[in-house]
């Protein structure tokens, strides 16, 4: 609620819903709606996206990393006991960006999701640069009206690891896609092994949740195991 009260004084450069109202108390708060259909219902898009879409989507969030102005938009620290699950269960952190992903990293290895060498080095190839990112850029948050693209859910919002968001983008892409992420990436200053390191825990979250929580077969792991070669060939 703080952070879609600030984008009333400092609008990010994407669509966004406003605020209009809350009751906090209650449990209560009243935002306005957007048009558009969703990317996808789940985690992943079904199928390759549209060049107009893409590069639609690719722009809007290269123009929140380069949004300085969202890096004002300070969130406190969870409770130590909140803090605790985020890590338990490698939820998004926007309180400590770097600190974040090498937790997330060692996590994922201890559970078996990635090699622990292969985290070892992802973490000293993280990025120091941090950027405002929406945080949780799963398919299910982005809609698209006529081309154009919108963001919801902004829950996790803040600043993050340089390249964050196009990361969660690139696990979710189809692999023939995944180049026009990395380009974007580029763009904005990332070396081809940082991008990797930050697209290792983006990847190593999914195959984390996959192996915890999801119940719909091998397929899905089989293209993250085939993401995760890729990674790991360019160590």
């Amino acid at each position: 609620l703080a952070l879609l009260d600030a984008f009333a004084r400092a609008p990010p450069p994407v669509a966004a819903p406003r605020l209009v109202a809350a009751a906090v108390a209650a449990g209560v708060a009243v935002l306005t709606r957007l048009d558009g259909e969703a990317l996808s219902r789940g985690r992943f898009v079904a199928g390759p996206l549209s060049p107009r879409t893409l590069a639609a989507l690719l722009d809007r969030v290269a123009a929140l990393a380069r949004w300085r102005e969202g890096l004002s938009l300070a969130t406190a620290p969870p409770p130590p006991t909140e803090a605790a699950a985020v890590r338990e269960r490698l939820l998004e952190d926007p309180t400590a960006p770097g600190r974040w992903c090498a937790d997330t990293l060692a996590r994922a290895a201890e559970a078996g999701a990635i090699p622990a060498g292969l985290a070892a080095w992802a973490t000293e190839a993280l990025p120091s640069a941090v950027d405002f990112a929406h945080g949780d850029l799963l398919p299910r948050n982005v809609l698209v009206c006529d081309g154009e693209v919108a963001l919801v859910d902004w829950e996790c919002a803040g600043a993050f690891t340089r390249g964050w968001d196009l990361a969660q983008l690139w696990a979710a892409l189809p692999a023939s896609q995944r180049p026009a992420a990395e380009e974007a990436a580029g763009a904005l200053g990332l070396t081809a092994r940082g991008f990797a390191a930050v697209a290792l825990v983006a990847l190593a979250r999914e195959r984390f949740y996959r192996m915890r929580f999801a119940s719909d077969g091998d397929a899905r792991m089989a293209a993250l195991d085939e993401a995760l070669a890729a990674l790991a060939a360019r160590r």
